[in-house]
């Protein structure tokens, strides 16, 4: 009998191997195990084209060069929006094209993908954090955004995943299903 996804959360992984590093995935539920397919964007070495079109602009500053100064600025500004719309581009195909795969394929399609048995499992816990994600990028203040994360305890290491409350709430209705006694759960809770 072929394994059934029972259900898909698109979610961020916390990269265990990467301090401080969030990546975009779908988790794929099944009877058996969680299956994790990481989202992958463009090539981050295409920041050098970024970095190259902000030497010309500081080059046209301290030559005091107009022109040279204005047209790094340009390239600074239009490189980077090309960047930004074509990295979600990618990702958003990536992750619709992940997404009609079974869990087997998924495995196969990325060499991050990854898998936890519910046979591995040790603890489950989750938790909500505050974060304050957008406003910092440009330098506005904001106020700290709720985030709401699952972390997955194995023989083998941790996972931490980052959902919406919503998803929070499905998944770990779903993971009271079929790991009940792995859970940690709190004094008012009801799952």
């Amino acid at each position: 009998m072929a394994e059934k996804v029972v259900e898909m959360f698109d979610a961020r992984s916390s990269m265990p191997e990467e301090y401080g590093v969030v990546k975009p995935c779908v988790l794929f539920l099944t009877q058996k195990r969680i299956v994790v397919g990481i989202i992958e964007g463009i090539s981050s070495k295409l920041v050098v084209a970024v970095v190259i079109s902000a030497v010309v602009t500081f080059s046209g500053l301290f030559l005091r060069e107009l022109i040279l100064f204005l047209a790094g600025l340009v390239a600074v500004v239009a490189v980077s929006s090309v960047l930004a719309v074509t990295d979600f581009l990618v990702r958003h195909r990536r992750r619709v094209r992940v997404k009609k795969l079974a869990p087997d394929e998924v495995l196969t399609v990325n060499k991050k993908n990854f898998e936890v048995s519910y046979l591995d499992l040790v603890k489950v816990t989750h938790g909500t954090f505050e974060r304050y994600e957008w406003g910092m990028r440009f330098l506005i203040p904001t106020l700290p955004e709720l985030m709401h994360d699952i972390e997955l305890v194995t023989s083998k290491g941790r996972y931490a995943f980052i959902l919406d409350r919503v998803n929070l709430d499905r998944c770990m209705n779903l993971l009271n299903k079929f790991v009940p006694e792995k859970i940690e759960k709190d004094k008012d809770e009801e799952f």
